[in-house]
């Protein structure tokens, strides 16, 4: 992954698991500028994701994060 604001190539500093497994949570930092950057990333393995249910449950925990209330 590329920083967003150099173009600088990323390392991954932090990488836990979210919400059951289901996501993975990175903090990532660009090699060349120093910008952090937080990821959420949807766990690929045996278990095949309905795109819509990986979508939803991705913009409800950017939501949460902004603290934008939901309706």
């Amino acid at each position: 992954m590329n920083c967003g604001e150099c173009g600088g190539p990323t390392k991954v500093i932090d990488s836990r698991p979210y919400l059951d497994g289901d996501v993975i949570y990175r903090r990532r930092e660009c090699g060349d500028c120093g910008e952090r950057v937080t990821t959420f990333e949807v766990r690929e393995g045996g278990r095949k994701k309905n795109p819509r249910k990986v979508m939803n449950l991705i913009i409800r925990i950017m939501l949460f994060l902004t603290l934008i209330p939901v309706m």
